[in-house]
Order: C-alpha cells, then sequence, then structure tokens
C-alpha cells in the first residue's frame, strides 16, 4: 500500500494533469473559434462539439477517476450480477462502465 506522501503526489500529479489538458482543450476551443471566424469552421464546431470535447473530457474523467479509486482502495475486484473480474479485468471493466455512464449523461443533455 502506499503511504500518505506517495497518495499525495499522485493527487498533484493526475490533478495536474487534467488541469492542463482541461487547459488545452479550453485553448484548442479559442483557437478554433477564432479561427472559425474566418475560415466559416462554426458549423462543424457546432454539430460536433461533443465529440470534439465532450467525448475525450469523458475518458479523462474515467481514467482519473479508476486510477484515484485503485490508489486509495487497492486492488478493484467487481462483483456483477453473477460475474466476478478480477486483477487487471477490474480497472477495464471500471472504466468501460464509467465512460459509458459519463457518455450516457453527456448524450442525455445534449
Amino acid at each position: 500500500m502506499l503511504s500518505e506522501t506517495q497518495k499525495n503526489v499522485i493527487i498533484w500529479v493526475v490533478g495536474t494533469i487534467f488541469v492542463l489538458a482541461t487547459a488545452g482543450l479550453a485553448t484548442i476551443w479559442v483557437l478554433f473559434a477564432y479561427w472559425s471566424i474566418t475560415l466559416n469552421f462554426d458549423v462543424v464546431f457546432e454539430n460536433f462539439f461533443v465529440a470534439l470535447i465532450g467525448l475525450p473530457l469523458a475518458a479523462g474523467a474515467s481514467t482519473a477517476l479508476v486510477v484515484l479509486f485503485s490508489e486509495f482502495v487497492g486492488q478493484i475486484e467487481l462483483d456483477i450480477l453473477a460475474l466476478k473480474f478480477k486483477g487487471a479485468s477490474g480497472p477495464i471493466i471500471m472504466w468501460c462502465l464509467s465512460y459509458l455512464t459519463i457518455v450516457v449523461g453527456i448524450a442525455a443533455l445534449t
């Protein structure tokens, strides 16, 4: 198991990566909006905003959730109905479920 210092370092690293990724996507969004004034990208950007921004952010959020959960709780083991997921399959299935949940939430809001 990890010490408190190691957990704090992991939290800061994952948080920093998430903030930088979000800032990078925001910068791309601003540049894209600026270029759309002259290059008419606004139609593409408006029609595919969820695919361009929402889905990558959903993947990043799912990854951060699985990484933080596995670091604080330990090895992830899932029991879903009659299926048991242990070892490497636990985080993979948890990532898929969390990603699909976020994507369904995004789709419900659009």
